[in-house]
């Protein structure tokens, strides 16, 4: 039997608005995994090095470029993209091989999952 990876880890921070749960999970070596719940989709992704406030900054308009690296996926980037055509629009998204992932973030989608990013990157620092 596969054991869930998921198990090993302990929730160190979360948020939730609207439709989305953010959860910061920790495992015993210190590493860290970014798992969003949605209405209709999930997506957990390894941190690595990166600092959940990044994307937050970026989320809010504090980036200097319109992409920004946020972690992997099964050895893919996770990238979070400002769409340049509509301002309150970003992807999600993991490519590898010539296959994607990827989740938009919309209007009020947008909204509610920056401020349960907000609440988690909150939490984090308490």
């Amino acid at each position: 039997m596969t054991r869930n990876p998921l198990q090993q880890y302990g929730l160190v921070a979360m948020g939730t608005a609207g439709q989305f749960a953010v959860e910061i999970l920790e495992n015993r070596a210190a590493s860290r995994l970014l798992s969003i719940e949605a209405n209709d989709w999930s997506f957990s992704f390894s941190l690595g090095e990166h600092d959940p406030a990044n994307m937050l900054a970026h989320l809010r308009g504090h980036g200097s470029s319109s992409e920004l690296n946020v972690g992997a996926f099964c050895g893919a980037p996770v990238m979070l993209i400002k769409d340049n055509e509509f301002s309150d629009r970003y992807f999600l998204r993991a490519v590898s091989d010539g296959d994607l992932l990827e989740f938009v973030l919309s209007a009020d989608g947008l909204a509610q999952f920056t401020d349960a990013l907000a609440q988690a990157v909150h939490d984090l620092g308490s």
